[in-house]
């Protein structure tokens, strides 16, 4: 083990305060700050102490001595206990020494502290950013999972400290082989798993470690994309179905279609127009001088900026505007549409999997394989940031490319026939030159 004094300067460029640092195992860290003022130039580098320029030089030397005895103590005392010494459990030791002593609080159980997290992230006080109905139910739902998990190992007051990445390993397998998970699902999963534990060591007295703290996730290839192509797209939006509330689901999934609008997000924009408040807060008008849905995204703030398609202002004449539209629970949409699928005799994998957030797949995939809008038009309508993000939704194909070659070959022509018209041009000059 290393023990470093570093100065950092204060606001006064000539003055600095010593800093500790600590190295061990080809690791680096820093404890804080030892309040120790100095003039920049009254300091050893090769000591690592205060020159006697200062007339309390011998003072401050020995604060700074007795912060490296604390620092051997710390870690001689964990060499006692035989742990694992690594330079984040080493910085927590140091910190706690010299602390007045108090009862030890036993260590909550690892539900115990996904509860205290689901209540801290859901209090307006004490969260850190507001978040979505929605969003909280899906925090919600991976406490749940987590306690059947626990039930299913029989191990219910399993501790933050005991769960180790091999425990980890059997969570994954087990949300795979008992609850049929996607790997994505999965990959989302055990990120907030990581995220309450690292909550716990931070908050909670009681609970000091987390073994599955340095473990980084691998975010999974992206699954075959689920959407309608335009043939598909087409056969659902022009097909009379027999009951109304196939009808209504399949008017609702062409809006999906033609805005990319996440479910909570036409929800808003509903209620929005029922309460009379969608032209000031949703519509505006665009720069080519017809309106636009301005909505800024619920899950992320981002502003999709959506121009109004045909199909769109088709089913908005039919229900006589946003205000009118038969919206329906996204659990009940998700199950008439496989319905809808199954009497359209679409794909098998269709009729298993067509669900709201096809919707948006669907809108990518035409937008790029048969309207040819470029990736960065695409993001801006949808209200991303980030290509990668796109990729979740579609990407081009062979179709694109089709696209790409005739526009070539337009292009080609058009130079062509300005070149020979050019041409045509220089030769009538030349003749009349000549004659006159």
């Amino acid at each position: 083990m290393e023990i470093l004094f570093m100065r950092h300067k204060c606001k006064d460029s000539n003055f600095s305060k010593i800093y500790t640092k600590i190295s061990y195992n080809a690791e680096r860290i820093e404890v804080g700050s030892t309040n120790i003022k100095i003039n920049s130039e009254h300091w050893d580098l090769k000591s690592k102490r205060v020159t006697n320029d200062d007339p309390l030089a011998r003072f401050k030397n020995e604060q700074l001595s007795k912060i490296e005895s604390d620092i051997y103590f710390a870690f001689n005392l964990l060499l006692r206990k035989e742990e694992n010494i690594d330079v984040k459990k080493l910085k927590r030791c140091i910190l706690a020494i010299g602390e007045p002593e108090k009862e030890e609080e036993p260590e909550k159980s690892f539900i115990e502290i996904a509860d205290i997290w689901l209540e801290s992230i859901s209090n307006p006080e004490t969260q850190d950013r507001k978040l979505s109905v929605g969003s909280l139910r899906k925090y919600k739902n991976v406490r749940d999972s987590l306690l059947k998990f626990f039930i299913y190992q029989k191990k219910t007051t399993l501790k933050v400290s005991e769960f180790t990445p091999a425990m980890l390993r059997k969570f994954k397998n087990w949300m795979d082989s008992e609850l049929s998970f996607a790997p994505t699902t999965i990959y989302k999963r055990c990120q907030v798993v990581k995220q309450i534990a690292n909550w716990g060591v931070k908050n909670e007295d009681g609970c000091q470690i987390n073994p599955i703290e340095d473990i980084t996730f691998i975010e999974p290839e992206p699954e075959d994309f689920i959407f309608l192509n335009n043939e598909e797209f087409l056969k659902l939006k022009n097909h009379k179905f027999r009951t109304k509330a196939k009808q209504e689901v399949a008017d609702l999934f062409v809006i999906f279609c033609r805005t990319g609008f996440h479910f909570a997000d036409l929800v808003e924009i509903v209620k929005t127009a029922r309460n009379k408040e969608i032209e000031k807060k949703h519509f505006k008008m665009g720069i080519d001088g017809k309106m636009w849905i301005f909505k800024s995204r619920i899950k992320t703030k981002v502003v999709a900026k959506v121009p109004y398609f045909e199909e769109v202002e088709q089913i908005l004449n039919k229900y006589e505007g946003w205000e009118n539209l038969p919206i329906k629970s996204n659990a009940k949409m998700n199950s008439y549409l496989k319905l809808i699928a199954e009497e359209l005799n679409f794909t098998e994998e269709l009729t298993e999997k067509l669900s709201v957030k096809a919707g948006r797949k669907t809108l990518v995939d035409w937008l790029l394989n048969d309207r040819g809008w470029s990736t960065d038009g695409v993001m801006v309508l949808l209200g991303i940031k980030n290509l990668r993000y796109l990729a979740r939704y579609g990407k081009a194909d062979e179709r694109r490319v089709v696209i790409e070659i005739n526009k070539s070959k337009k292009f080609t022509a058009f130079l062509e026939a300005q070149e020979l018209e050019s041409l045509k041009t220089s030769n009538i000059s030349s003749i009349i030159s000549n004659l006159t």
